[in-house]
């Protein structure tokens, strides 16, 4: 765990517990921005920052359905480290965003007719 900034609100450090808590509920942009504050502090690994940024993304698709946002996160990784592997896995994720929110989307039910409960040869017509 990284030390912690003077003036840093220490609560951002709680990952696990507080920003999964928020995540998950449905005051979901609550943890976007703990996510925003976690990757606007000084030293923090790629690797955490990648995967933060790409937290977002998911969120934007999962829950605010907006495509401009989360290609927007993707963006900012492919800016941020341009010859990572993690901007690579970007540039691909962007080109699938739109499936992604597509497979979102609830399908149309479609309600078929009643039918025969027998539907073979029909005995005793005689």
């Amino acid at each position: 765990m990284n030390k912690i900034e003077e003036g840093a609100d220490p609560s951002l450090y709680d990952f696990p517990s507080n920003l999964q808590t928020n995540l998950q509920n449905p005051d979901w942009w609550k943890g976007l921005k703990q996510l925003e504050q976690l990757i606007a502090l000084p030293n923090q690994p790629k690797r955490q920052m990648a995967r933060w940024l790409n937290l977002i993304a998911d969120l934007q698709v999962r829950e605010g359905g907006d495509l401009a946002s989360a290609k927007a996160a993707l963006e900012r990784l492919i800016e941020i480290f341009p010859d990572s592997p993690a901007a690579n896995l970007a540039r691909n994720r962007i080109e699938l965003l739109k499936l992604e929110l597509k497979a979102r989307e609830k399908s149309q039910t479609v309600r078929l007719g009643s039918y025969e409960q027998n539907i073979g040869l029909k005995r005793g017509l005689s």
